[in-house]
């Protein structure tokens, strides 16, 4: 669960799903719009080499893990020095750290490399719908503002091309 402290440093956000399932949650990392593959990854750990990981371009990569970023970040574990995946989300994420080799925490560590992410968030409910229904794309809106046209964030997530090459 989070701290007051950490939930105070996050925005409002959402994430749609091109079926038309909204999940209210909080945004982390860059504020704006981001589209893509849904997918997940079950790891317990190697969050920051997933995220950095050039084969999850294009995608929204979900970790199923439940708290991410007790580790931090650090300079040795970046599998590429560009991040090539659209959006991450977290059940719970945290800015508090705690490794030697730590030298910042995962969502300012998302925020410099314009990283749009979302988190507390049932992902235990997302992975089982893409269990059941296969790929699916979806968005993540990451705001400040209070009205959102979820019928117009639809259309857009549907008419995304998908996963080029």
């Amino acid at each position: 669960m989070f701290f007051k402290s950490n939930i105070s440093n996050f925005s409002k956000a959402t994430l749609v799903l091109e079926n038309g399932d909204i999940f209210p949650c909080l945004g982390i990392g860059s504020k704006g719009q981001v589209t893509g593959e849904l997918c997940f990854n079950t790891a317990m750990t190697g969050y920051q080499e997933a995220i950095s990981d050039p084969s999850y371009a294009s995608q929204i990569l979900m970790f199923t893990f439940p708290h991410i970023g007790i580790t931090g970040v650090n300079n040795e574990d970046i599998e590429c020095e560009k991040i090539h995946l659209n959006g991450v989300i977290f059940k719970y994420v945290t800015q508090d750290y705690s490794n030697w080799r730590g030298t910042d925490s995962l969502p300012r560590w998302l925020l410099s490399n314009k990283i749009i992410g979302i988190t507390n968030i049932n992902t235990r409910k997302l992975t089982i719908k893409l269990k059941e229904k296969g790929a699916l794309k979806a968005g993540i809106y990451s705001y400040q503002k209070k009205n959102v046209n979820i019928p117009d964030l639809i259309k857009k997530i549907k008419s995304w091309n998908g996963i080029v090459n």
